[in-house]
Protein backbone atom coordinates (compact mmCIF):
# COMPACT_ATOMS: atom_id res chain seq x y z
CA UNK A 1 0.00 0.00 0.00
CA UNK A 2 2.91 2.44 0.27
CA UNK A 3 3.96 2.06 -2.80
CA UNK A 4 0.67 2.79 -4.09
CA UNK A 5 0.45 6.01 -1.51
CA UNK A 6 3.93 7.53 -3.19
CA UNK A 7 2.51 7.30 -6.96
CA UNK A 8 -1.04 9.05 -5.63
CA UNK A 9 1.61 11.55 -4.29
CA UNK A 10 3.30 12.65 -6.79
CA UNK A 11 0.64 12.04 -9.48
CA UNK A 12 1.50 8.45 -10.86
CA UNK A 13 -2.69 7.88 -10.72
CA UNK A 14 -2.19 4.58 -13.20
CA UNK A 15 0.28 2.95 -10.84
CA UNK A 16 -1.05 4.21 -7.67
CA UNK A 17 -4.17 2.31 -8.91
CA UNK A 18 -2.09 -0.67 -9.87
CA UNK A 19 -0.39 -0.64 -6.47
CA UNK A 20 -3.69 -0.07 -4.56
CA UNK A 21 -4.93 -3.55 -6.44
CA UNK A 22 -1.94 -5.62 -5.70
CA UNK A 23 -2.45 -4.72 -1.95
CA UNK A 24 -6.56 -4.83 -1.96
CA UNK A 25 -5.59 -8.72 -3.34
CA UNK A 26 -3.08 -9.37 -0.81
CA UNK A 27 -5.28 -7.97 2.15
CA UNK A 28 -8.11 -9.94 0.36
CA UNK A 29 -6.12 -12.71 0.75
CA UNK A 30 -4.97 -12.74 4.16
CA UNK A 31 -8.45 -11.22 5.58
CA UNK A 32 -7.39 -8.03 6.29
CA UNK A 33 -10.50 -6.05 6.24
CA UNK A 34 -9.13 -3.14 8.50
CA UNK A 35 -6.39 -2.67 5.87
CA UNK A 36 -8.41 -3.67 2.72
CA UNK A 37 -10.87 -0.71 3.80
CA UNK A 38 -8.44 1.81 3.18
CA UNK A 39 -6.77 0.50 0.65
CA UNK A 40 -10.38 0.69 -1.48
CA UNK A 41 -11.05 4.00 -0.28
CA UNK A 42 -7.84 5.66 -1.37
CA UNK A 43 -8.56 4.05 -4.65
CA UNK A 44 -11.80 5.66 -4.63
CA UNK A 45 -9.61 8.77 -4.65
CA UNK A 46 -7.81 8.17 -7.42
CA UNK A 47 -10.94 7.45 -9.41
CA UNK A 48 -12.37 10.45 -8.19
CA UNK A 49 -9.29 12.44 -9.42
CA UNK A 50 -9.47 10.51 -12.98
CA UNK A 51 -12.89 11.54 -13.01
CA UNK A 52 -14.48 7.87 -13.13
CA UNK A 53 -17.09 8.85 -10.36
CA UNK A 54 -19.24 5.44 -10.49
CA UNK A 55 -15.53 4.20 -9.74
CA UNK A 56 -15.07 6.12 -7.06
CA UNK A 57 -18.69 6.22 -5.38
CA UNK A 58 -18.50 1.59 -5.80
CA UNK A 59 -14.96 2.04 -4.15
CA UNK A 60 -16.51 4.54 -1.34
CA UNK A 61 -19.55 2.40 -0.66
CA UNK A 62 -17.23 -0.66 -0.58
CA UNK A 63 -15.01 0.95 2.02
CA UNK A 64 -17.88 2.26 3.99
CA UNK A 65 -19.06 -1.33 4.44
CA UNK A 66 -15.90 -2.49 5.60
CA UNK A 67 -15.10 0.29 8.05
CA UNK A 68 -18.73 -0.03 9.70
CA UNK A 69 -17.90 -4.55 9.76
CA UNK A 70 -14.96 -3.52 11.89
CA UNK A 71 -16.85 -0.26 13.81
CA UNK A 72 -13.61 2.46 12.43
CA UNK A 73 -15.79 5.89 13.13
CA UNK A 74 -13.11 7.52 11.90
CA UNK A 75 -12.96 5.39 8.24
CA UNK A 76 -16.76 5.44 8.26
CA UNK A 77 -16.93 9.23 8.40
CA UNK A 78 -14.24 9.31 5.95
CA UNK A 79 -15.78 7.05 3.46
CA UNK A 80 -19.30 9.12 3.90
CA UNK A 81 -17.43 12.52 3.54
CA UNK A 82 -15.86 11.09 0.09
CA UNK A 83 -19.39 9.45 -0.87
CA UNK A 84 -20.99 13.11 -0.30
CA UNK A 85 -18.65 14.79 -2.16
CA UNK A 86 -19.05 12.16 -4.85
CA UNK A 87 -22.91 13.55 -4.98
CA UNK A 88 -22.21 16.66 -4.86
CA UNK A 89 -20.44 16.71 -8.49
CA UNK A 90 -23.56 14.27 -9.22
CA UNK A 91 -25.43 17.36 -8.08
CA UNK A 92 -27.57 15.01 -5.85
CA UNK A 93 -27.94 16.95 -3.04
CA UNK A 94 -30.28 15.47 -0.88
CA UNK A 95 -28.45 12.32 -1.15
CA UNK A 96 -25.02 14.22 -0.08
CA UNK A 97 -26.83 16.31 3.01
CA UNK A 98 -27.59 12.69 4.40
CA UNK A 99 -24.58 11.23 3.76
CA UNK A 100 -22.82 14.49 5.14
CA UNK A 101 -24.87 14.92 8.12
CA UNK A 102 -23.88 11.35 8.95
CA UNK A 103 -20.40 12.46 8.67
CA UNK A 104 -20.57 15.14 10.74
CA UNK A 105 -21.99 13.69 13.43
CA UNK A 106 -19.35 11.37 13.26
CA UNK A 107 -17.06 13.91 13.26
CA UNK A 108 -18.27 15.36 16.23
CA UNK A 109 -18.56 12.68 18.35
CA UNK A 110 -14.92 11.15 17.69
CA UNK A 111 -13.90 14.74 17.82
CA UNK A 112 -11.69 14.60 14.68
CA UNK A 113 -11.60 18.55 13.45
CA UNK A 114 -10.03 18.39 10.42
CA UNK A 115 -12.74 16.27 9.17
CA UNK A 116 -15.00 18.85 10.71
CA UNK A 117 -13.74 21.69 8.56
CA UNK A 118 -14.54 19.52 5.27
CA UNK A 119 -18.10 18.45 5.76
CA UNK A 120 -18.89 21.71 7.54
CA UNK A 121 -17.97 23.09 4.23
CA UNK A 122 -19.53 20.74 1.88
CA UNK A 123 -22.97 21.16 3.90
CA UNK A 124 -22.59 24.65 3.64
CA UNK A 125 -22.08 23.85 -0.21
CA UNK A 126 -25.33 21.53 -0.13
CA UNK A 127 -27.61 23.79 1.44
CA UNK A 128 -26.14 26.79 -0.26
CA UNK A 129 -27.46 24.90 -3.93
CA UNK A 130 -31.03 24.89 -1.98
CA UNK A 131 -30.74 28.29 -1.39
CA UNK A 132 -31.02 27.37 2.20
CA UNK A 133 -28.96 30.89 3.61
CA UNK A 134 -29.24 30.09 7.35
CA UNK A 135 -28.56 26.53 6.95
CA UNK A 136 -25.53 27.21 4.72
CA UNK A 137 -24.51 30.23 7.27
CA UNK A 138 -24.07 27.48 9.89
CA UNK A 139 -22.30 24.74 8.67
CA UNK A 140 -19.81 27.81 6.90
CA UNK A 141 -19.31 29.21 10.28
CA UNK A 142 -18.71 26.00 11.71
CA UNK A 143 -15.91 25.41 8.88
CA UNK A 144 -14.64 28.88 9.50
CA UNK A 145 -14.29 28.96 13.47
CA UNK A 146 -12.80 24.90 13.45
CA UNK A 147 -10.02 26.65 10.77
CA UNK A 148 -9.42 29.55 13.22
CA UNK A 149 -9.29 27.00 15.96
CA UNK A 150 -6.75 24.93 14.10
CA UNK A 151 -5.15 27.49 12.06
CA UNK A 152 -6.11 25.50 9.03
CA UNK A 153 -5.83 29.09 7.05
CA UNK A 154 -6.66 26.78 3.62
CA UNK A 155 -9.80 25.77 4.86
CA UNK A 156 -10.23 29.29 6.37
CA UNK A 157 -10.41 30.81 3.60
CA UNK A 158 -12.87 28.46 1.25
CA UNK A 159 -15.25 29.13 4.21
CA UNK A 160 -14.72 32.92 4.15
CA UNK A 161 -15.25 32.94 0.65
CA UNK A 162 -17.99 30.64 0.54
CA UNK A 163 -20.20 33.07 3.19
CA UNK A 164 -19.07 35.67 0.63
CA UNK A 165 -20.70 33.79 -2.29
CA UNK A 166 -23.83 33.30 0.03
CA UNK A 167 -23.84 37.18 0.34
CA UNK A 168 -23.46 37.86 -3.12
CA UNK A 169 -26.38 35.53 -4.37
CA UNK A 170 -28.24 37.53 -2.08
CA UNK A 171 -27.42 40.52 -3.49
CA UNK A 172 -25.51 42.07 -0.32
CA UNK A 173 -22.45 43.01 -2.39
CA UNK A 174 -20.90 45.30 0.48
CA UNK A 175 -20.92 42.51 2.89
CA UNK A 176 -19.80 39.79 -0.24
CA UNK A 177 -17.31 41.77 -1.01
CA UNK A 178 -15.70 42.01 2.90
CA UNK A 179 -15.73 38.74 2.84
CA UNK A 180 -13.89 37.97 -0.47
CA UNK A 181 -11.24 40.57 0.79
CA UNK A 182 -11.20 38.23 3.78
CA UNK A 183 -10.66 35.05 2.33
CA UNK A 184 -7.39 36.40 0.32
CA UNK A 185 -5.78 36.78 3.42
CA UNK A 186 -6.08 32.84 3.95
CA UNK A 187 -5.61 31.27 0.66
CA UNK A 188 -2.70 28.77 0.47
Amino acid sequence: MNIAIVHYSTGDLKNALYNFDLASELYQEIGDSRSEAFVVNNSGNVYKLLGLLDRASENYYKALKYFEKDQNKSGIASALLNLGNIEIEFENYQKAKKLLLRAFYLNNEIGDDTKLISVSQNLGVVYSSEKNYDSSYYFFNIARKTSVKLEAHGGLGMALESIGENYFDQGNYDSAAQYFLQSLKHKT
